[in-house]
Parts: structure tokens; sequence; C-alpha cells
């Protein structure tokens, strides 16, 4: 799920934009009112919760989830590419997470670690607790096919978070399929004002 997303149209990562305006998708970007400290809090809780998926830690890393995991919370997968808790009526325990963990970080955690922490660069999270919404796009040439975005919302106490890739309308090429560059991550949360809880990560497209 989560894999197959992340590796679809990876040829427009790390593109330099164009100067060039006649050329680019203009960047859209909100988000840059007074942080509130609640807004302080909830941007060091996700940071935080990305500073422990990267430690490659698993003793650390199970503590951000509450086992068991269903499969619809994380898309874990086995050696077999089944999802991992397939044969546990869809249930990933804390064993099988400690068994399988290299593999794990290996297929879910790499792309979505790296994606996530981009995330948190490119949008002001401290000021989402006023916000309630923000956005950022990515400014790709015309002659892209894919462009990036991000998305950060808060509703009552559930923080969503997603990323991925829009299709290009201005691009033009009869060899190419726009409909691959679109997929979206998303990373849902609960925070009460002073703790972030995980509840979710999923994929579409």
């Amino acid at each position: 799920m989560a894999v197959a997303a992340l590796i679809s149209c990876n040829n427009t990562e790390n593109k330099t934009p164009s100067t060039n305006t006649s050329d680019t998708i203009i960047t859209k970007a909100s988000g840059t009112d007074t942080p509130t400290p609640q807004g302080k809090v909830l941007e060091n809780e996700l940071k935080n919760f990305i500073t422990v998926l990267t430690s490659k830690d698993p003793s650390k890393i199970k503590q951000l989830f509450t086992f068991p995991v269903s499969d619809s919370t994380l898309g874990f997968w086995d050696s077999m590419g089944n999802q991992l808790g397939h044969n546990n009526k869809g249930l990933v325990t804390e064993e099988m997470f400690s068994k399988n963990f290299d593999r794990i970080y290996k297929f879910w955690m790499g792309d979505n670690v790296a994606e996530f922490s981009v995330f948190l660069k490119k949008i002001q999270l401290d000021s989402l607790t006023e916000k309630k919404e923000i956005s950022f796009e990515e400014t790709y040439k015309k002659t892209q096919p894919c462009y990036k975005y991000y998305i950060a919302k808060i509703d009552n106490d559930t923080v969503s978070l997603s990323y991925g890739y829009y299709a290009n309308s201005d691009f033009r090429n009869p060899n190419s399929d726009i409909s691959e560059c679109e997929f979206n991550i998303f990373w849902d949360f609960k925070f009460d004002g002073k703790k972030l809880i995980f509840i979710r990560q999923s994929a579409a497209g």
C-alpha cells in the first residue's frame, strides 16, 4: 500500500524549481499566523514523533503504537508480500512487530519517515492550532507531470497530515500518464493540547 504509492512518480523527487515563471507552477503556501503556546506543543510533539521513528530503535518506536495494531491502521507487509497480520485476524502484535522490524523499517518506515521529515520543514506547524489548516505546494516546471503538496489540518482534537503528488494539469505529453502522479499519504493523530497520540497511517492512489 504505502510502499507502492511512494515509489510512484519518484522521478519528480528532488527537482530544482525553475526561476522562469513562464515555465513554472506558482507555489501556493499558507499558514503564517502567529504561533500559539499550544501550537508550539503540537509542533514539538510531532518533531518528537519523527525523532523516535528516525532513531531506528525498535524498543522506542514500538512505544508509539498501541498493540495489537490493525492492518487498517498501519500497512506492514511480510516477506511474502502479504499484510503482516493476515494470518492473525488482521492484527499485528508487539512480538510480530519486533520479529519483523528490519523489514518493516526498510519497506515501510524508510520512505515514509523521510517524507514526514520533509513535511515538518515545509509547514509552519506551530500556527496550526490557530490556522486550522495549512498547505504548501512545491513549485514545479510545467514540463513535469507531477508536483508535490503538503497539508496539515486540525479538527477539534484530531490532527491530520497528508502529502503526496498531484497531476500537473498544465503538463502536455501524449506518451505520459499523469494519473500515475495521483497518490496521497495520510497520518492521523489525537492531540489534547499536551500529548500527541498516533491513530493511523494510510495511503491512497
